[in-house]
């Protein structure tokens, strides 16, 4: 199970195409992306990047760009 949320950008930020890169800088959080065996590949960028606090290497969550909407995908335990 998990939470989808998609940011919907009108109008005027339409203009500005936002980057993954721009996006995890203003997190401030740890990053990473997910290799073909779903492990975690520490300070690197991708198409669909993992947000998490160092604290807690369990909780994550995906953030990718797709069109000009920013998603967000949090898993949730079962």
């Amino acid at each position: 199970m998990s939470v989808n949320i998609r940011i919907m950008q009108k109008g005027f930020f339409r203009r500005k195409k936002f980057i993954i890169d721009d996006l995890v800088k203003l997190s401030h959080l740890s990053f990473g992306v997910m290799d073909d065996n779903c492990q975690l590949i520490p300070n690197q960028i991708g198409n669909h990047t993992i947000l998490f606090d160092h604290k807690y290497l369990q909780r994550g969550i995906e953030i990718y760009i797709q069109n000009h909407d920013i998603c967000l995908n949090l898993s949730l335990p079962t």
